[in-house]
């Protein structure tokens, strides 16, 4: 991680908007969100997508809230993943750095965050449009913010950027029921491993449920669970492709902390399904 006298340099507070370059010199990051990012943001390009997504600290490495059911997964949350976990191992924290002047920004300085967003998002697209590429937008790839929370004046972004395709995973049933109102937004329900009653409400809703499953080796995935079926979403990220009414199946991928006498293990939390759970169906 950060040394603390270098995340502590910056007066996240009083931090003052004055255009993108000059916002990422302050924080002194590369970017807030990137395009195709991450080896499950990139397979969208199979289908001519390029998606911006933007990845922040969970709440026990960073101290800030940016999950509203955080319990059964925040430890093995996606941001010690990928090219992080092999950062990580290898004892480097560039990224881990980077994420955590992110989410502190979005702590303390809300605004400055948003304005941010608006502005890279804007750019991204005029180079997916350059790009003959369809353009998209996950701003939680290891959050769940709500994002009519995210405003600059009176306006959040889902209203300052009508045009954009805003996809995200929420546990928040809530935000499901609000988010209704603004149809550029496809938002897929989250099964925590204790919310499966809010789940079926939300299927009611005609919103998908997002499952996480133990794949093992053979990336194998029920074809049903709890009698609705599976679709494998490891595929790509564009939930909003989805038919509806479906179980998207995803596999658990391994953090840093999951790796123990230098091998990989699945924790044992209700948050991933396993192989043998009798809700499955094979």
């Amino acid at each position: 991680m950060a040394k603390l006298g270098d995340l502590l340099s910056i007066d996240y507070e009083n931090l003052e908007y004055k255009g993108l370059s000059n916002a990422k010199k302050q924080l002194g990051v590369s970017y807030l969100g990137g395009i195709n990012t991450s080896s499950k943001l990139v397979k969208g390009l199979a289908k001519n997508y390029s998606t911006y997504g933007v990845y922040l600290l969970s709440s026990d490495s960073s101290g800030i809230q940016v999950c509203s059911d955080d319990k059964q997964c925040k430890e093995h949350c996606l941001s010690t993943s990928g090219m992080a976990k092999l950062e990580l191992l290898g004892g480097l924290t560039k990224i881990q750095n980077s994420r955590m002047k992110k989410t502190l920004t979005y702590g303390y300085n809300k605004e400055f965050f948003t304005r941010m967003l608006v502005d890279e998002i804007r750019v991204k697209q005029l180079e997916a449009e350059v790009n003959l590429s369809e353009f998209c937008v996950r701003v939680n790839c290891s959050s769940d913010i709500a994002l009519t929370s995210l405003k600059i004046g009176e306006k959040n972004v889902l209203e300052i950027l009508p045009l954009i395709k805003w996809y995200d995973y929420t546990k928040n049933l809530a935000y499901v029921k609000y988010a209704k109102k603004y149809p550029q937004l496809h938002l897929t329900f989250s099964y925590s491993g204790s919310n499966w009653l809010r789940c079926l409400e939300a299927l009611k809703m005609d919103v998908n449920i997002a499952v996480v499953f133990d794949c093992g080796s053979g990336h194998k995935m029920p074809k049903k669970f709890c009698g609705i079926d599976v679709i494998d979403a490891t595929e790509n990220d564009l939930r909003f492709l989805d038919p509806k009414g479906v179980i998207c199946g995803l596999c658990y991928k391994t953090t840093a902390k999951d790796i123990k006498n230098h091998k990989e293990t699945i924790p044992n939390t209700r948050f991933i399904v396993k192989k043998d759970d009798p809700r499955c169906e094979w």
